[in-house]
């Protein structure tokens, strides 16, 4: 039996994305989701990951198109494993040379990394 959880992200099947947040105390939380702003909204509202629970306010900083959810599971373990200067440079790598840019211009894809 899958879990509702799993059912209201869409399954194994189509696309997900990895997603990095900025909280309000300096650190990152790496994570995926099929809608990466759908679950920022969860985590603004105490529904996301234990972690992110009172460290707000919570930006999206960085999020990659993964082909499936096993893709994005390896990958959420590559970024995991990167340092802080690591997943800034990441982060870095993807932000627009305009601040007033939306975060969704960020959207990148990576494969096999």
């Amino acid at each position: 039996m899958k879990s509702l959880f799993f059912e209201s992200w869409g399954g194994m099947g189509a696309e997900w994305e990895l997603y990095i947040l900025l909280c309000g105390d300096g650190t990152y939380y790496t994570g995926i989701a099929r809608d990466a702003d759908r679950r920022l909204e969860m985590h603004m509202g105490g529904k996301g990951a234990k972690y992110t629970r009172g460290r707000g306010p919570l930006r999206l900083v960085y999020r990659e198109r993964c082909q499936d959810h096993s893709q994005a599971l390896r990958r959420e373990l590559e970024v995991k494993k990167l340092t802080r200067p690591q997943k800034e440079a990441l982060i870095n790598s993807m932000t627009p040379r305009s601040e007033n840019a939306a975060v969704g211009e960020r959207l990148g894809s990576h494969k096999n990394r």
